[in-house]
Formats: C-alpha cells, structure tokens, sequence
C-alpha cells in the first residue's frame, strides 16, 4: 500500500493503495539533502520514480513507513491480527534447526526447532498442508542442507544423510561497494547540542516530522548507467550518499561502532560511495 498520494498520482500503474505495508517517502528533507538532489539535476539526471517505469536517474528513496515512522514487516502484517485469530502462533526467541522430509512424498511434514534460551531441547511442529521456509540468505540454504537438501559432496562431508542433491547455497549474490570520497561540512553542518536535539525529540513525538523523521541526505540516492550496461534504460551503478561526522574517518575502526550511536539527522561530513547493481561474480555459503 502507498500512502503517499504524490507516488501514486504520478506513476499509478506501478502503485497501489489499500495494502497492509505502507511506503511512503520522508516527510522531511533536510538542506544538504536538497542540496544533492538539484546538483545531480544540474549534472542532467531526472527526478525520477525508480519504482516505476524509468529507473536512470535520481531519487528520493521509498521507505517502508507510515505518517514519519518505519513499519516493519511485523507492524504491517503481524501485530493487527497476532491477538485477533486463535490459528496463528508465534514462537518468539527461537530459531529452526531442522526440517523433516516425508521421503515416500518427497515433501517437509515437519520442522523442528529450538529456544535460544533452551538449545538443547528440540522441539517439533508438524504441518497439515505446507512448510514455507524464509530465513534469509544465509538460514535458508542452512537449514535446508542441515534437512539433507543440497550438495551431495558437502553433505556426506558432514556425515548428513542426503534426500535430494540440489545446488543449495550457489549463485550466491551481493552488491559490491566501496566508499568513495567523503564531503566536510561547514555551513550546512546540521550537528546540534543536546538542548536543540531534546527539542527535534520533542517535535517529532507530536508531530512525526522534522529531521527526525528522515536519515539526511541518504534519503537522496542516484541510479546511473554505465558504458558497460548493454541493455538501455537499465542501471548498473547506484551512488549513495550516507550522513555521516568527519571524526568517524579518523576513529580507530575497531571502536566505531561502539562509540557511534547518532541519528542520521546529525551530520557534519557526506560520505558518497558506489554499489555495484549486477555484479558478475557468484559465491557461495555451505553449513
């Protein structure tokens, strides 16, 4: 579902309305955010919809959000009817460890699983009709060669026994990237002290606007197309430019990440780096 009336005017062959998920675009932009957003128009780039028909250019990112707050699958789908219908069970602080596979059918008829407080006891769940399995790009391909599903050489490596030999865990595919160069800030520093943050706090929790309700300029992103990319009106490059403070760079890497805990509203420093859309190179993940 798409909130924002401004995306479904515009392009409404692409975007519906009346879903459970909501996307919208930020309801605030911040300076340097307008700042990107007319210099990559002046370097001939359109503002475009890349959700829709016409994918080269530049944007203001969609996010999965409604009226200035960030909707979750969970939000969306999960908590309007968790406690309105008594078929549906969620098993929290858990994870799968198992699927079982009927070998006459040749079809999962149960899964088991156990509580990360409580590894040791398994439990199962037997299902009537269908198992549908989605734990993401890493999980997925574990639990299924841990099922005996995958390559056969990996799994007799692990003294697993093998129900069907399947290329489980190829192709595996990423977006390469690298930081690129990295913008200092003077005037349009948007860094505040604590008395102005307390107020951007106190600002959103009535209203859902203002700078925290966005994430600077990330909320500005450009999609190009290079001389390699063959196919016209398909990108292969995406420049992000990521709110970020100057002093990050010169940390000791080990540390930043337990130091920096800072809303993207608060930046003195633009860190632009390249996303590589179709890389050619595979990998791979066994368990």
């Amino acid at each position: 579902m798409v909130k924002n009336w401004v995306i479904v005017k515009d392009n409404p062959r692409y975007h519906k309305q009346h879903g459970y998920q909501s996307v919208q675009q930020f309801p605030y932009i911040d300076i340097n955010a307008e700042i990107l957003l007319n210099a990559w128009q002046e370097l001939s780039y359109k503002v475009v919809d890349v959700n829709a028909k016409n994918q080269v250019g530049v944007t203001k990112v969609q996010t999965t959000s409604a009226n200035g707050i960030r909707q979750s699958t969970n939000n969306a789908f999960i908590r309007p009817v968790r406690r309105k219908r008594r078929n549906l069970t969620i098993k929290t602080e858990s994870y799968v460890t198992k699927l079982f596979v009927d070998h006459t059918k040749r079809r999962i008829i149960a899964v088991e699983y156990a509580l990360i407080n409580n590894r040791t006891k398994l439990n199962t769940v037997f299902a009537k009709k269908e198992v549908i399995l989605s734990a993401g790009s890493i999980n997925s391909p574990k639990i299924l060669m841990l099922s005996g599903i995958g390559p056969r050489e990996e799994l007799e490596k692990y003294g697993i026994r093998v129900i069907s030999n399947l290329s489980v865990g190829k192709n595996l595919q990423d977006h390469v990237t690298t930081n690129g160069l990295v913008i200092a800030l003077n005037f349009t520093s948007t860094n505040k002290n604590i008395s102005m943050k307390e107020e951007d706090i106190l600002s959103y929790q009535k209203t859902h606007r203002e700078p925290l309700s966005a994430i600077g300029t990330t909320s500005v992103s450009v999609f190009l197309q290079t001389m390699f990319q063959r196919e016209n009106g398909v990108p292969d490059i995406q420049v992000s430019s990521l709110a970020a403070n100057h002093k990050d760079f010169l940390n000791n890497s080990a540390e930043f990440f337990d130091e920096t805990v800072v809303s993207l509203s608060y930046y003195d420093a633009i860190s632009t780096f390249a996303i590589l859309l179709s890389p050619k190179s595979r990998g791979f993940i066994y368990c």
